[in-house]
C-alpha cells in the first residue's frame, strides 16, 4: 500500500506491507521508500508507534541535507492489532518542532510487497 509524507521541500514516499515476524505471533510491518530533498537544509523522516492506546516517543529515521535522496528502510518486528503508527517529514535532524502532515502507517489494508522484494 503506497504512503508519501511531505514538508518544505523534502517529500517522502514508498510502500508498506506486512509479512512473517521475525520471532512473534504477530506480523511484521516494513516501510520502504525514499525521502527527497529538492531545496537547501536539512529535512528528516520520523516515526512514532502507540501501543495499547500509550504513545511512544517520535524517532528519526532518515535524513536528507541538501538535495538529494535517501532510503526509507524501516521495520517494525511485532505489529498488533493494537499498535497504530505515523510517518512525517520535519525540517532539520534535531528535533520535531516544524514537521509536515503524519502519514498513517497502520490503517488498513495493508498490501504485498512489490514483485521481488520478499
Amino acid at each position: 500500500m503506497p504512503w508519501s509524507a511531505h514538508h518544505g521541500t523534502a517529500t517522502a514516499s514508498g510502500g508498506r506491507w506486512t509479512e512473517r515476524g521475525d520471532s512473534s505471533l504477530f506480523p511484521a510491518l516494513v516501510v520502504r521508500g525514499e525521502l527527497k530533498n529538492t531545496g537547501a537544509g536539512c529535512y528528516s523522516v520520523w516515526v512514532q508507534w502507540t501501543y495499547d492506546l500509550a504513545p511512544g516517543p517520535a524517532r528519526k529515521h532518515i535524513t536528507q541535507c541538501g538535495p538529494g535522496t535517501a532510503p526509507v528502510d524501516y521495520r517494525l518486528p511485532s505489529y498488533s492489532p493494537t499498535t497504530t503508527g505515523s510517518l512525517f517529514v520535519c525540517k532539520g535532524d534535531k528535533d520535531t518542532a516544524d514537521c509536515g502532515p503524519r502519514e498513517s502507517l497502520t490503517s488498513w489494508p495493508v498490501g504485498m510487497p512489490p514483485t521481488g522484494t520478499r
